[in-house]
């Protein structure tokens, strides 16, 4: 939601500026994507504060019902379309041959323990890691492709997503971003951790544990230009082309920097665990509810106070390992559409 207010505003501003020149009133369409274990409402709220800042422009807001795995609007009519730190989600409606997209959270659990050393997988978990990272690259093809088609000639897309770094980076060091498939940050660990606690407890059931599809990958800066620069990809023959790509530090505004944290008191650190908390609990609260209303063992109401008393443990675990900062490695990429 942050994120779309401030491109919005950007991209207001950029409108406003051509029709002063230009004499036109041109009105801005803007149509938003999100993904169906997301909780829409922050992008909601966010938007209206930034519509009520576009004075003398028309803005026309639309939601389409499908996911970015799929053609979201006509072809050749977008002048400009983006993605934010989402484009890392797997398309798990479309698994590979063998490939269990129940094991995420498992595999998750498993490299946070072994600290992303792949030698310590068992062989099935190394199996499955190849095969998470092979449907990676797939799926990063066809979302392009899927954007080519949706991009009019000369229309571009600007895209953020997690980056994997390597370990010995200064990058790793501070942002403890990581190689690890399916994981996006340590915040999916202490999810992780929660949803194992109330399997301990007794409040899931350890049957739900393989409907928690968080499966998501992180890529390198070269796997991430690497569609655009081979000839005989199908991102190169959809006719994309690599304006930018670049490695960048996000930071939320409400968030403190890795090297201020041992700085805080005991309850500014307590404030900035709940602050962020409550911050991805937006996106990550979701996929949860999902994942406890498949398996039909409770009411909706049962399991919105299992997710209540999960993310309470989550901001515990972020207070308790002083993990209060909200900023990570991302890469960026700008890729234009030709004839």
């Amino acid at each position: 939601g942050f994120s779309t207010s401030i491109l919005l505003q950007a991209v207001a501003s950029e409108v406003a500026l051509v029709n002063k020149s230009s004499g036109l009133q041109r009105e801005l369409q803007v149509v938003l994507e999100d993904q169906e274990a997301t909780d829409f409402r922050p992008a909601v709220k966010y938007i209206r504060g930034c519509l009520s800042e576009m004075k003398g422009l028309t803005a026309v807001f639309s939601t389409v019902g499908r996911t970015y795995f799929e053609q979201c609007v006509p072809t050749e009519s977008l002048y400009f379309t983006t993605s934010f730190l989402a484009a890392h989600y797997l398309n798990t409606d479309k698994p590979l041959q063998g490939m269990d997209t129940g094991c995420s959270l498992q595999l998750i659990r498993r490299l946070g323990e072994v600290k992303g050393n792949r030698a310590a997988l068992t062989e099935e978990e190394r199996i499955q890691v190849g095969l998470l990272e092979k449907k990676a690259a797939d799926d990063w093809e066809e979302f392009f492709v899927l954007r080519a088609k949706e991009l009019k000639v000369g229309g571009q897309i600007f895209v953020t997503s997690g980056a994997a770094v390597r370990y010995d980076t200064p990058e790793y060091q501070q942002y403890t971003d990581n190689r690890m498939v399916c994981s996006l940050h340590q915040t999916w660990w202490y999810m992780v951790d929660a949803v194992y606690q109330m399997i301990k407890e007794g409040k899931i059931d350890k049957s739900e544990e393989k409907l928690f599809v968080t499966a998501a990958v992180n890529r390198t800066l070269d796997e991430v230009k690497e569609p655009f620069l081979r000839k005989d990809s199908l991102v190169y023959q959809a006719g994309l082309r690599l304006l930018h790509a670049e490695h960048a530090v996000a930071k939320h505004p409400k968030s403190i920097l890795p090297s201020e944290v041992p700085m805080l008191s005991e309850k500014d650190l307590k404030k900035q665990a709940w602050v962020y908390c409550k911050e991805i609990q937006t996106y990550m609260a979701p996929m949860a509810s999902v994942a406890l209303l498949k398996s039909g063992l409770r009411s909706k109401e049962q399991v919105e106070g299992l997710i209540s008393e999960m993310f309470d443990l989550v901001e515990r675990y972020f207070y308790e390992k002083k993990e209060v900062h909200m900023s990570k490695v991302v890469f960026v990429v700008v890729a234009e559409k030709v004839e």
